[in-house]
């Protein structure tokens, strides 16, 4: 009520009543295309961009969790090669990595692999001679890994099968093998193709480094003990490379630096095993002293 004037009388609003005094509008949530109300999206304290994520919240007032999405099952069944093609589900990816490292993922050659292995040993005396490198097996690109025709497995091994690794490379005429320049022979090259062809691989790529046949005989003695490679004595080389195992000789001394493959062929007097290989000499079945340039030879072999 308006406050008395001078006579006592209650004073009069010159229009009348007052107008009642104006009330505050509610909030009216804005709306979405859909046209259901859009949450308000709280910003932070520092001032940064709205938090995305926005709690449910249940009829108590608490967040409501929210559930993880559900991994999808993995198929039931499933054969190796299937289960290869999902390789981040069902390996460590260690296949794809060094495969990578190697450069050689994509390969080069004109058969694929799986046909010739199938071949029987018989089937494979008759496949190479050893006096031209197979299709495919000649390009002096190292940056790609070659893709052999001929391969061995573990659980394929035999002396007929290790010959034919050998000779589809034909060592002695492949100008992949000849000197760079003179004096830096290319014997790792070689051992770095056949070993995988035998499916037990000696490095020529670790990551972006390519190795030198100098660092490649290193990674045999230091690192070769940790995958597989077991070292072995002279007695005992022939007759394991008889068996298709492949077995690598290296030169004693480390500054020799020298590298090449004992092949399945019957020693010479002196009972050395017979090396192929592109170090100090390129050839075939050849003599230690040939290729390596010494008679004191560490054997490494692999399953």
């Amino acid at each position: 009520m308006p406050t008395d004037d001078k006579d006592g009388k209650p004073k009069q609003h010159p229009f009348g009543e007052p107008p009642p005094a104006k009330k505050s509008a509610p909030t009216i949530p804005k709306t979405s295309s859909s046209g259901h109300p859009s949450p308000a999206i709280p910003r932070a304290s520092t001032g940064g961009h709205p938090s995305p994520a926005i709690p449910r919240t249940s009829t108590s007032g608490q967040p409501s969790p929210v559930a993880p999405a559900a991994a999808p099952a993995a198929p039931k069944d499933m054969t190796a090669l299937q289960k290869k093609q999902m390789g981040s589900q069902f390996n460590d990816g260690t296949i794809e990595r060094r495969r990578t490292n190697m450069l050689g993922a994509s390969g080069i050659g004109a058969v694929p692999v799986g046909v010739l292995p199938a071949a029987t040993n018989d089937e494979l005396e008759e496949l190479f001679d050893g006096s031209e490198p197979a299709p495919g097996m000649g390009t002096r690109d190292v940056w790609k890994a070659l893709q052999a025709p001929v391969q061995s497995r573990e659980n394929n091994r035999s002396e007929a099968r290790l010959r034919q690794v050998l000779h589809q490379f034909a060592v002695a005429s492949n100008p992949r093998y000849k000197e760079e320049t003179p004096g830096q022979p290319r014997g790792h090259i070689y051992v770095w193709d056949v070993s995988r062809a035998m499916n037990c691989e000696i490095p020529h790529f670790l990551g972006p480094k390519e190795l030198s046949l100098a660092q490649t005989g290193d990674w045999m003695r230091h690192e070769g003990p940790m995958r597989g490679w077991s070292r072995t004595d002279e007695e005992v080389a022939y007759s394991l490379a008889c068996e298709g195992k492949l077995v690598v000789a290296l030169a004693r001394d480390p500054k020799a630096k020298g590298i090449a493959i004992v092949t399945p062929e019957e020693p010479g007097e002196d009972s050395k095993p017979l090396l192929a290989g592109a170090v100090f000499a390129i050839g075939y079945a050849l003599h230690p002293k040939e290729i390596l340039k010494t008679r004191l030879v560490d054997y490494f072999h692999h399953v």
